[in-house]
């Protein structure tokens, strides 16, 4: 990127915008977040027991290690913890998750080379069904991925191979086995530049430095993921199974794939144009399908944090559609396959961020808590029933457990005692 083009992209309008966005939504959700949490709807296992992580990462590294190596980000994130606040933990989720708008508009508009279409693909991360849930349900290291990993593609787009790294392997560290999409997103990408090398311009052409960086890359993330393999095995985190099912294919089958067809919907068809990202999401519909948990599915995604295994994949897809098909494509004296291209060019530039732009208000419309709309919608959040502060309830509760001594803090709590 030049000199100019670093001005210009800096103190454009679009860009400019991008961070109005950004900053609205870190304030309305960090409002929403401790509105919640004032109201006692902050849950002891997410909440209290991220914080919990967090402070073994501090005080005792080995023992939180061994108790729970599926979340090593925590100790990343370890100045967090030092002031032992809850509200901090969830503005600061409400930032983090807001951050990756930044990438988002960046990618975008270096693919397709439209501030104002990537200024509005930007904007609708913001208030995409997906992510509700991601700051909507208490505090989660989840929160980490979609920001981290489109951190690092941004730059390995611009050619920043030790940052990216850094990304990359960081958004593998939010929750196992996420360490699996930086391990494909390597194999993928080698084996591309690879490919295209080999047909166009011979192996000499292809950078030692960008080699050095898939290797690196690919070796980080298979030891990691082994360590976490031999340590947690199949039985926890992500992959672990409806207790209460036995694993069942085709059970509740039109549920999972209109669940499958909602995540395509919203990407307006983008990852069928750029099956490259779909690879991505082959792991999330193998959870839909394999482990029999509603909260993998639709509705239900949009209630939870897991909504970000897909959102970094479907911008992605999003970005690379608006670059358009093939130039070689346009060049062919084919009819059939100027036709073809014609069409593909027409759905990349025009429908796909068409259909996106308006999934995703019509989405918000009805699925963000604070819509009028949302009451009536089939994820009912509640949000003005619920979520409204008794601070006369919060104070004679942080009354009662400033009684527990520090040095035996062992009680009996109940689910919705948010400092337990």
């Amino acid at each position: 990127m030049t000199l100019a083009e670093r001005k210009n992209y800096r103190f454009s309008r679009q860009k400019f915008s991008v961070l109005i966005g950004f900053l609205v939504y870190s304030i309305v959700w960090s409002i929403i977040s401790l509105m919640r949490f004032y109201s006692l709807q902050a849950g002891v296992f997410d909440l209290g027991y991220k914080m919990q992580l967090g402070w073994y990462s501090l005080y005792h590294p080995y023992f939180g290690l061994i108790t729970d190596i599926s979340h090593l980000i925590a100790y990343a994130s370890f100045p967090l913890f030092l002031i032992k606040s809850y509200q901090l933990l969830l503005i600061f989720q409400s930032i983090f998750i807001a951050l990756a708008v930044f990438p988002i508009y960046e990618i975008t508009e270096k693919k397709s080379g439209n501030k104002n279409i990537s200024f509005l693909v930007a904007c609708s991360y913001l208030i995409f069904p997906l992510d509700i849930g991601l700051n909507f349900y208490d505090f989660h290291f989840m929160m980490y991925f979609p920001t981290l990993f489109l951190l690092g593609y941004m730059f390995y787009l611009r050619g920043n191979f030790n940052l990216s790294f850094t990304f990359l392997i960081l958004s593998g560290l939010t929750t196992y086995p996420l360490m699996g999409f930086t391990l494909i997103f390597a194999l993928i990408f080698l084996s591309s530049t690879v490919i295209h090398n080999q047909k166009h311009i011979g192996y000499a052409k292809i950078r030692n430095k960008e080699i050095l960086f898939y290797i690196v890359l690919i070796t980080t993330a298979t030891v990691i993921l082994f360590l976490q393999f031999e340590i947690i095995g199949l039985s926890q985190g992500l992959l672990s199974k409806n207790p209460h099912t036995s694993v069942n294919f085709f059970s509740y089958l039109p549920t999972k794939i209109f669940s499958i067809f909602f995540v395509l919907l919203l990407s307006g068809f983008a990852l069928i144009i750029k099956p490259k990202w779909l690879i991505f999401l082959l792991p999330y519909f193998f959870l839909v399908f394999y482990t029999n948990n509603y909260v993998y599915w639709y509705p239900r995604i949009m209630e939870f944090q897991y909504g970000s295994l897909v959102t970094p994949f479907i911008f992605l897809a999003v970005a690379d559609a608006l670059s358009g098909p093939s130039v070689i494509g346009g060049r062919t004296r084919n009819r059939k396959l100027k036709k073809a291209y014609r069409l593909t060019y027409i759905l990349s530039k025009k429908i796909v961020p068409f259909v996106l732009i308006t999934i995703v208000i019509v989405s918000a419309a009805y699925f963000e808590p604070l819509s009028p709309l949302n009451k009536d919608s089939s994820v009912n959040f509640n949000f003005y029933d619920k979520d409204i502060p008794d601070m006369l309830q919060y104070n004679e509760l942080d009354k009662l457990i400033s009684l527990i001594p520090p040095n035996d803090p062992y009680v009996m709590v109940q689910e919705n005692m948010p400092e337990a």
